[in-house]
């Protein structure tokens, strides 16, 4: 890549490719230079420097993971939508997980702008789940343990954990989302809602 052809949108883009490999402070200006086959003064015509990058990165993966859970619980029944995004958001963590890991290290993370779009990856759920029609306290405390329990599959079957014994993880995860539906129908009938199709 000659100077020329260099920009901050080229940077950012191959910030992006970086850190879904090596994850949010996984890599350098010298890697980012040696990747685009610049040295890394030239990126400094473009950019602040490595905190600008970061946080661009980290705006990327967060409005695509907006998109990702907003197209895929659209438009669908409450269990279904639940069960799209949830597989979605998983299937954003295994194929980027230095990317993920990025989303989940902003909230520790000093720079307002970063915090203040961090909402974004949990209004999809919240907008999905309150289709249930259920008090909004009940409906942040599902939520919540939806994200928990995406979370902690993700970190324990990435480490291994969930690879022992004649079920598998993918059965594991089908039975969660079977288990949680089956929790949001039981708060409905507990708080005469009807529930939504």
């Amino acid at each position: 890549m000659t100077k020329r052809c260099l920009s901050r949108e080229v940077i950012i883009e191959a910030a992006i490719a970086l850190a879904k490999q090596t994850g949010y402070e996984g890599y350098s200006l010298r890697e980012l230079a040696h990747v685009l086959h610049v040295q890394p003064s030239s990126l400094y015509n473009h950019i602040s420097g490595l905190e600008e990058i970061r946080v661009e990165v980290g705006l990327a993966g967060i409005h695509r993971l907006h998109e990702m859970l907003c197209e895929a619980g659209a438009q669908k029944p409450l269990d279904r939508a639940v069960a799209d995004m949830a597989y979605t958001y998983c299937t954003f963590a295994q194929q980027h997980p230095g990317l993920y890991q990025t989303l989940i290290a902003i909230k520790m993370d000093g720079n307002e702008r970063l915090r203040a779009e961090l909402p974004c990856i949990i209004t999809p759920f919240i907008d999905v789940i309150s289709q249930s029609g259920l008090p909004e306290d009940i409906v942040t405390h599902l939520h919540r343990m939806l994200r928990c329990l995406l979370h902690g599959f993700l970190t324990l079957s990435h480490s291994g954990y969930l690879s022992h014994g004649a079920i598998s993880a993918d059965e594991s995860f089908s039975f969660f989302l079977e288990s949680f539906s089956k929790i949001i129908k039981q708060y409905q009938q507990e708080k005469g809602v009807s529930s939504i199709e």
